[in-house]
């Protein structure tokens, strides 16, 4: 899943609009151009991703000398002009060029192609105005047609087409999730099933705000996200199968927020919960063995210790004693009531978790 704030994500988002840009699924394949290109660090970096400028010339020189780079016919990384950015700018008359396009010393200094505000000015004018192959994003990505396949020859011909418009397509789901938008072509999600993480966290979102969900927002379509499906199905008249299709999506469009449950323990109880059941029968148990325990175990330290205050003379000496003479039986009432209120405890947190599940509609039958 694509992360909005992940590297310099937010910074080529504002350079974006800073450029004009306001098409949702251009900024999101520019988006998907960078993540591939920054082996999905969303930081310039040089080509080969190399740390120093050194080891990018080194590195070149390598593959070239073993005839990794057929389409190559001169080593132009040389004199420096090697790829940086978050798109590979190569060649010295491709700084000349861009250099000249922003005002920069580009030629003069090709490092400043890293600095990520060059960087992200870069990507974007590069890639609207055609400055890589001839061919400009626009003419790909337009108010007809959104062709995130045929947009990688903005860049670099059909290298890896499908996997940047696979990209491309989670960033326009992203961008459109968090300005609060219904992206379109919604799928059919189900568990079990290999879901589009965006999209389930598009569902996530919808139910918790109508008071479904209160999960982490993962876009996992795990047990706490089917149940909260389940009961926004039944409360809103539909099949309570967990399957959200398009009955179920056009009807998370237009629900109200779900009435806030006021449940307490009893009421559960007196529902005949399962859980709550369990837990009160597990506690019982605990009290009434934790009593008969600590009652035997009692009894013979009580009466050895009426001997001990008979034979010692002083209150610190009688309890020394008791305590001396009879600590495997002190220590079995320690463990004995320290069981018993762990058991407790434990019970508690169960009727109390059963009651919070009920509220957000999790486990609604149990």
């Amino acid at each position: 899943m694509v992360d909005l704030d992940l590297g310099c994500t937010r910074k080529i988002i504002l350079i974006c609009h800073k450029e004009g840009v306001e098409d949702v699924r251009q900024i999101a394949y520019i988006l998907a151009t960078a993540c591939w290109e920054t082996a999905r660090t969303m930081e310039p970096v040089r080509e080969t991703l190399a740390d120093s400028d050194e080891e990018a010339i080194a590195r070149l020189d390598r593959a070239f000398s073993q005839g990794r780079l057929p389409q190559v016919s001169s080593p132009y990384w040389r004199d420096g002009y090697f790829g940086r950015g978050f798109v590979q700018l190569t060649h010295r008359h491709n700084y000349a060029r861009v250099g000249d396009e922003l005002g920069l010393e580009l030629v003069e200094n090709p490092s400043l192609a890293l600095k990520p505000d060059v960087a992200a000015r870069i990507l974007v004018r590069g890639m609207m105005d055609g400055w890589f192959t001839g061919r400009s994003l626009p003419m790909f990505v337009n108010n007809d047609k959104a062709d995130y396949i045929n947009a990688r020859r903005v860049v670099n011909g059909t290298d890896k087409a499908v996997a940047i418009a696979s990209l491309a397509s989670e960033y326009e789901w992203a961008l459109r999730v968090e300005t609060g938008e219904t992206p379109p072509n919604l799928p059919t999600l189900y568990s079990g099933m290999k879901n589009p993480r965006v999209a389930v966290m598009l569902l996530q979102k919808d139910l918790s705000t109508l008071g479904y969900f209160s999960g982490k927002l993962d876009g996992l379509y795990g047990p706490l996200t089917r149940q909260a499906v389940l009961a926004f199905q039944s409360d809103n008249g539909l099949v309570p199968d967990g399957v959200v299709g398009p009955a179920t999506w056009s009807a998370l469009d237009k629900a109200k927020p779900r009435p806030a449950r006021v449940t307490t323990e009893n009421d559960l109880r007196a529902a005949g919960s399962e859980t709550i059941a369990e837990a009160d029968r597990v506690e019982a148990v605990a009290k009434r063995g934790a009593a008969i325990g600590i009652a035997g175990v009692s009894l013979e330290t009580v009466l050895n210790a009426a001997d001990v205050v008979q034979q010692t003379e002083g209150a610190m000496g009688a309890l020394t004693r008791i305590i001396v003479d009879n600590w495997p039986a002190l220590l079995a009432i320690v463990a004995v009531a320290g069981a018993a209120v762990y058991v407790t405890e434990r019970a508690k947190r169960i009727r109390k978790r059963r009651v919070t599940d009920h509220i957000n509609g999790a486990h609604i039958g149990r």
